[in-house]
């Protein structure tokens, strides 16, 4: 079971897009769907997932779309240029360019997992040095006042004293919502 299914998501394509990026009426048919997971690693997409193809500091993730469609995805946001201008329907499935995809992904995740941070007190700890043990001095601080504390970062995700292993030192947007959504 994904995250999304856990969290009993079910959103409508069309409605995760509005105001971020234009779908001709002729595709509506296509983005008119339910996406039930959304991704930027193509290694872990599941069918119904939206894949999120973008430039990596290491890989251009447009280049595993065909292989993503192949796996049953919903839909696929790419970033906009070369070939993936406008919006392409590749064997019944949408691929549609978004301009700066990567500075809007934070809002389609927010979207995805239902803006989580609305409904929790959030503290950001930004700096060179300390991050870690800060967010745990306060964690600690929080949960002995009695108070459910979470966490994301070095050292997991999750609530205080029961942090979910990540490899991610700095977790990217997706993550960073699905997260706190399940806090």
């Amino acid at each position: 079971m994904n995250t999304a299914e856990q969290l009993n998501f079910n959103g409508v394509l069309l409605e995760l897009l509005s105001g971020l990026a234009t779908v001709p009426d002729p595709a509506h048919q296509a983005v008119n769907v339910v996406v039930t997971g959304i991704q930027l690693d193509s290694r872990m997409l599941r069918k119904g997932d939206l894949f999120l193809a973008c430039f990596g500091r290491n890989h251009d993730a447009r280049e595993f779309i065909g292989e993503a469609i192949k796996t049953g995805v919903t839909a696929v946001l790419a970033e906009t240029g070369g070939q993936w201008q406008g919006t392409q329907i590749i064997d019944g499935i949408a691929v549609i360019a978004v301009d700066n995809l990567s500075a809007k992904l934070s809002e389609i995740a927010a979207r995805f997992y239902g803006h989580p941070s609305l409904r929790l007190s959030v503290i950001g700890i930004t700096g060179t040095n300390g991050k870690t043990s800060c967010s745990q001095f306060i964690a600690q601080a929080l949960a002995n006042s009695g108070f459910s504390c979470g966490t994301i970062g070095t050292l997991g995700y999750g609530v205080y004293g029961k942090l979910q292993e990540t490899q991610l030192t700095t977790p990217d947007p997706v993550f960073t919502q699905m997260a706190l959504a399940e806090m």
